[in-house]
């Protein structure tokens, strides 16, 4: 089996689980985007984002809508910039790598138990394992937050 039909074992919204493990509710990145992301970039200021694409409170205090606001009015509009289509590319691929490096760490640190003596090199093993998912599930977050900011990047900067 394919590594790519391996991840369809996963909905979509468990691997953004596994990303974003500490919003099991909402575990989009753009469920903060008008929050926490819209406040955190160079290349624009909140005040421009919330003038731009007429934020209210009620979108800001509801993460679902947040996230349904920004697909429709930010995100939909310049999803063909290249910029944008980069780190969706980016996110989407390391949030898949990172399903299957806890697939991975889950089938194959139970199988090394019963293969790996001693119990050292087996738990030496997992903790790679465990590492690899770590360091993935980073980069997949890092890369959705990315991709978030480029779209209302490219969004304020459309005239």
């Amino acid at each position: 089996m394919s590594a790519w039909r391996f991840t369809g074992l996963f909905s979509t919204k468990t691997k953004d689980r596994l990303v974003f493990i500490w919003r099991w509710q909402h575990p989009l990145p753009a469920s903060q985007a008008f929050t926490i992301h819209a406040k955190n970039d160079e290349r624009f200021t909140e005040d421009e984002v919330v003038k731009k694409f007429t934020i209210t409170d009620a979108i800001k205090n509801d993460a679902k809508a947040q996230n349904a606001y920004w697909y429709r009015a930010v995100y939909f509009p310049v999803q063909d910039m290249p910029s944008v289509q980069q780190a969706h590319r980016n996110f989407l691929f390391t949030r898949d790598y990172a399903a299957i490096s806890f697939a991975m760490l889950i089938a194959l640190g139970g199988a090394g138990f019963f293969v790996i003596a001693p119990c050292t090199r087996w738990a030496l093993y997992c903790g790679g394992l465990f590492l690899q998912y770590l360091l993935v599930r980073r980069a997949a977050r890092n890369y959705g937050i990315e991709m978030v900011k480029d779209a209302l990047a490219a969004g304020i900067a459309r005239t």
